[in-house]
């Protein structure tokens, strides 16, 4: 599952690649909330002039949610999938829009919410929000049960922390490298994946009592 999103603007423009059917065998508005109108312009102009009641030049976050051909979601699974993204993005009761699109057997939907908050008059936080798209994707594809694709980012930062942590017991005395040996063992349970590279990294140690304390 690859999720992909971004704040942007632009009513017009937004309305006219969700209405896109020269690329689309299939395009369906599936769901419009929050707003009076009945159709995709008439939804985002609406979401639009509320923004401008604030000072947020990029109003709206656009996102999409793609999955291979064979692993299409279903519609209570789309739902989930798209509660699960709006929740993670702090976008949650927004108004929105979506829309599924259908291209040579393989199905998107786009979702377009608005960043505008009535209570306050300013935007929604988009921040860090990359990450929560991989985030989220990952989770879902545990739970219905697809294939992983590979994310750019979360996993970057793990392999960052693990050289950090890796980095930060190489310069430990050998008193406390075993005193952390031991914490480990006691806190990680069943075992947790930076303490296995910690202890690994130890196994090679100069000191003899601490490999010893590896095994």
């Amino acid at each position: 599952m690859v999720i992909k999103g971004t704040s942007c603007a632009g009513a017009a423009r937004i309305a006219k690649h969700l209405s896109c059917t020269e690329t689309n065998e299939r395009n369906e508005l599936h769901e419009l909330r929050g707003v009076a109108a009945d159709d995709r312009y008439g939804a985002l102009r609406e979401m639009e002039a509320v923004a401008l009641g604030s000072r947020c030049q990029k109003p709206f976050y656009h996102s999409s949610i793609n999955t291979l051909a064979h692993e299409r979601l279903t519609d209570e699974q789309r739902a989930h999938a798209i509660d699960r993204l709006e929740a993670a993005l702090g976008l949650s009761g927004q108004p929105r829009i979506v829309v599924i699109h259908r291209k040579k057997d393989r199905e998107h939907c786009h979702i377009v919410w608005s960043r505008i908050s009535l209570e306050r008059m300013c935007a929604i936080s988009d921040s860090h929000n990359y990450r929560k798209h991989e985030q989220v994707a990952r989770e879902l594809e545990r739970e219905f049960g697809h294939a992983r694709v590979q994310g750019a980012h979360i996993e970057r930062d793990v392999k960052q922390l693990d050289q950090q942590v890796q980095a930060f017991i190489r310069q430990l005395g050998d008193l406390m490298k075993i005193q952390v040996l031991k914490a480990g063992s006691t806190l990680s349970g069943a075992g947790d994946a930076r303490f296995t590279l910690a202890a690994l990294e130890l196994s090679e140690d100069q000191n003899a009592a601490v490999r010893q304390t590896v095994v």
